[in-house]
């Protein structure tokens, strides 16, 4: 729940799509959004007092749950504590009743994703009508085929390979030092590869922008650097729990014969403990790449600065409103992010199975 609210409260996708709506400009992410920049083309000093705000709230969410997290795990240890489950026979009319809630519970939630998928293949919409009044698949062809539309495309998967090879060596790194060394600080550095999930993307979005104004890594010449960087600090946490959880099932004995029988703790890192978890290894990295892929409040404050590298979901919220048809490209972009993120999870729950719900973070 209270990741739920950071990830709603930190949004600036969706009041920027209802920004007609008065609503919708007064939540805290469009704020920043919209005050970014004075009207003298410096950095707005309210901008980064509201990422301020946003980032005192997640703190204390997270510390919440590491709070929980902690309690539970504690809980669990006891001497001669029986899981005793009871089961009740709800009978058919029961069975019914269930299925029929789930069936209603399902089909609401599926809703924005048909819209979109309706959207999508749309050319025409009467106002009124509940389906689109005439079909087609030339928005997908478009965002394949017109040049800005497909660098941003481009754009996006580069920033995310780039992103996913140093979630896989940073974030691998990590969790081998969080689940086998014991040293001081290192409950410290769980947090820190843990916490970035929590953290609003405009926060950190605001931080990079006004910390590398006049810099090398200047966003308003090539946020690329920048982009590549926010990824990596925001999805890496996927690939160090999916790492971790790989680590706490494999038996440090393995690892102990191998240094007996005379390898060096390196040969025994990239020999015996990678291949043995290299399957979480890689669920976690296609998690990590997805939702890079996806990333939205970074993308658009940082990916604004300069047009010609901003990624897809900038362009998403560009072709909304610059171009006609606009909604319908916009959603045919959606519905590539969404067939992404489909696949991805897909895989992972086939990789990980009972091991998928650690990559969450917690």
């Amino acid at each position: 729940s209270i990741l739920t609210f950071i990830l709603s409260i930190e949004d600036v996708g969706t009041p920027i799509v209802f920004q007609e709506y008065l609503q919708a400009r007064k939540t805290m992410a469009y704020q920043i959004f919209i005050k970014i920049f004075s009207p003298t083309g410096d950095i707005n000093p309210v901008a980064p007092a509201i990422g301020t705000i946003l980032l005192v709230f997640a703190i204390i969410g997270f510390l919440v749950i590491r709070k929980y997290v902690a309690l539970r795990n504690y809980a669990m240890i006891s001497k001669g504590g029986v899981w005793n489950p009871r089961t009740k026979d709800v009978g058919r009319i029961g069975e019914i009743l269930i299925l029929l809630f789930f069936i209603v519970v399902i089909s609401v939630a599926l809703i924005p994703h048909i819209g979109v998928f309706l959207l999508s293949i749309a050319q025409e919409w009467l106002t009124g009508a509940i389906f689109p009044t005439k079909w087609g698949i030339q928005n997908y062809i478009f965002i394949f085929t017109y040049p800005d539309v497909f660098n941003a495309i481009k754009n996006s998967f580069i920033y995310s390979t780039v992103a996913t090879f140093f979630m896989i060596i940073i974030g691998t790194s990590a969790a081998y030092i969080v689940a086998r060394k014991k040293i001081p600080g290192i409950v410290l550095l769980d947090v820190i590869s843990t916490i970035p999930i929590a953290i609003p993307g405009v926060v950190i979005a605001i931080g990079y922008f006004t910390g590398f104004l006049g810099t090398p890594l200047d966003p308003l010449v090539n946020p690329a650097p920048l982009l590549i960087i926010a990824y990596t600090v925001r999805r890496i946490t996927f690939t160090v729990r999916a790492a971790y959880s790989g680590l706490i099932q494999t038996h440090e004995e393995l690892e102990e014969v191998s240094l007996n029988m005379g390898a060096n703790k390196t040969q025994t890192f990239f020999r015996i403990v990678i291949p043995l978890i290299g399957i979480s290894i890689l669920a976690g990295a296609m998690m990590s790449f997805v939702y890079a892929m996806a990333e939205t409040s970074t993308s658009i404050i940082l990916g604004g600065a300069n047009q010609d590298y901003a990624p897809i979901t900038w362009k998403i919220q560009d072709v909304l409103f610059e171009i006609a048809g606009g909604p319908y490209v916009a959603a045919a972009l959606g519905m590539l992010l969404m067939i992404l993120q489909a696949v991805a999870i897909a895989l992972v729950n086939t990789l990980l199975k009972q091991r998928a719900s650690v990559i969450t973070g917690l």
